[in-house]
């Protein structure tokens, strides 16, 4: 990390700290641009859920994902306090319920 803030504090920070920390910082936040809104859109719809009833409770959003992943509370809390491990279908079944998905891909070598 000190390497490229030297590289950006040469380049485009006119050699100034705090000019440089401050770029780094604009570059970052852009790299991580996607992650920051889906975070913040999840944080958005998890807090309506809670406050407007219409929308329906977490007990009840939280069943719907029981019965998209084939599983019932008490199998996801052991799963959560340890007791059990769960297997790689049970994590791509989570994803899938979410409306997610996973690549896998061949390596760039």
């Amino acid at each position: 990390m000190a390497g490229i803030m030297w590289v950006i504090g040469k380049t485009i920070g006119f050699h100034n700290y705090p000019v440089t920390i401050i770029i780094a910082t604009i570059i970052v936040r852009s790299i991580a641009w996607p992650v920051y809104a889906k975070t913040n859109d999840m944080t958005l719809k998890m807090n309506i859920m809670q406050v407007n009833p219409d929308v329906g409770s977490m007990d009840a959003v939280l069943d719907k994902l029981y019965g998209k992943v084939g599983t019932n509370k008490s199998y996801i809390s052991r799963i959560e306090k340890g007791a059990l491990e769960p297997g790689v279908g049970l994590f791509f079944r989570i994803i899938d319920a979410l409306g997610l998905k996973v690549e896998i891909v061949k390596p760039m070598i």
